[in-house]
């Protein structure tokens, strides 16, 4: 039976009408899919496609009635002539799907034209909080479109895993400029394939991949990724020199047991591992003075991948700042007294507001003595990237 835009539609409104922003959408979209056994597999990407859709535009389609915004939404947010996109066509005549694969800033025109109480500002409506590096405009161009899914490749297995990309008929892009990365799409099924069992790769964001640009190891050094998750950045390091001493914390042993996980399947270890709350208190098994690097990625409100979780622009409040940036500038503090003098402290976000990037190197000189070296906002929305902040300070 073939499938209706109204059906489509009032599925996916039925979801958004529901969510009630408790937990992750994901998750929400996860448990809702569980109770409906009817759907499909092409249902349920369909749907989690449509609910994402539904945010991404942030409050500039709410002058329209639901069933036209999630069409608009659709229309922004989707880029592919593929059979979804000619179904919901039917539903707005408004709009020439044919143009679909148009770049944002082009479909947002036409959109204005058809609809013109379409408001741009409400995209992200924080224009007053953002870093001076950030070029608002393309950053809201990116909000529209979901990111890929980015690889860090282990240097020498490159031909290797294109092969079983080859074979596995999974499409893939690369950069001239970054030949240690490669992107797939986000529905791309990775996990299976030998190369991700082998630790070939990792699932590591270009622009997170960027920030190693100001690590710069040396033989032998003593390193601490203080705020190490899932040892993303601890891997990247690695990477880059494998004599260095790392030691790894974080206020999760679950999320330590996932990074020693990885660490295992890639061949390498750490120098420790250890769980810390470093906005209460500074560790105590590491000696003041005994460090040659530190790196610091920082809990943060996460505004740069917002793009990954647009149901974020709507849940968050101004006065969120605030209770990130006393946990950084805690961080910080407790961390500092542990570096050598004249080495280096690598302060990270994945945010793009003021006041957890800039602010905070202004904070890190002023009261803690350290100096800005270097600071880069590395802005992924034309790789399909998220957007991350980092600064080399110095002791």
């Amino acid at each position: 039976m073939a499938i209706s835009a109204q059906y489509l539609v009032m599925q996916a409104l039925t979801l958004c009408r529901g969510y009630a922003f408790e937990t992750p959408l994901h998750l929400y979209l996860k448990e809702q899919f569980r109770s409906r056994k009817q759907m499909g597999a092409r249902d349920r990407r369909w749907m989690r496609e449509l609910v994402y859709c539904w945010y991404r535009p942030g409050n500039s389609l709410v002058s329209m009635t639901d069933e036209q915004r999630l069409l608009v939404s659709f229309f922004l947010s989707h880029t592919e002539n593929d059979q979804l996109s000619e179904i919901m066509s039917s539903a707005l005549p408004e709009i020439n799907f044919h143009h679909i694969k148009l770049p944002s800033a082009e479909k947002m025109s036409l959109v204005k034209a058809a609809f013109p109480a379409f408001d741009f500002s409400k995209i992200f409506p924080f224009a007053d909080l953002i870093s001076q590096l950030l070029d608002l405009p393309v950053f809201e161009q990116g909000l529209l479109v979901q990111p890929k899914v980015w690889l860090r490749l282990q240097r020498g297995k490159k031909a290797a895993i294109l092969e079983q990309l080859n074979k596995a008929a999974i499409p893939y892009s690369e950069l001239q400029d970054f030949p240690d990365a490669l992107s797939v799409a986000p529905q791309a099924a990775l996990h299976t394939l030998d190369f991700m069992l082998k630790g070939w790769a990792e699932v590591q964001d270009l622009s997170s991949q960027q920030t190693g640009s100001l690590y710069h190891p040396k033989t032998n050094e003593h390193w601490y990724d203080c705020c190490a998750a899932s040892g993303g950045k601890s891997l990247l390091l690695k990477s880059m020199e494998s004599s260095v001493r790392l030691t790894v914390s974080d206020n999760r042993e679950s999320i330590l047991t996932n990074l020693r996980e990885r660490f295992r399947k890639t061949g390498l270890r750490t120098e420790s591992s250890f769980v810390a709350d470093l906005s209460v208190s500074p560790p105590s098994s590491i000696p003041s003075g005994s460090l040659d690097g530190i790196i610091a990625d920082v809990p943060c409100t996460g505004s740069g991948t917002w793009s990954r979780s647009p149901e974020q622009i709507q849940i968050f409040k101004k006065e969120d700042l605030l209770k990130y940036t006393t946990i950084q500038q805690a961080i910080l503090r407790n961390v500092n007294e542990l570096l050598k003098p004249g080495k280096p402290l690598i302060y990270s976000t994945c945010s793009v507001f003021h006041a957890e990037n800039e602010a905070i190197v202004e904070y890190a000189e002023k009261e803690l003595g350290l100096k800005c070296e270097v600071m880069n906002l590395f802005q992924g929305t034309k790789f399909g990237a998220d957007t991350l902040f980092a600064a080399r300070l110095i002791r």
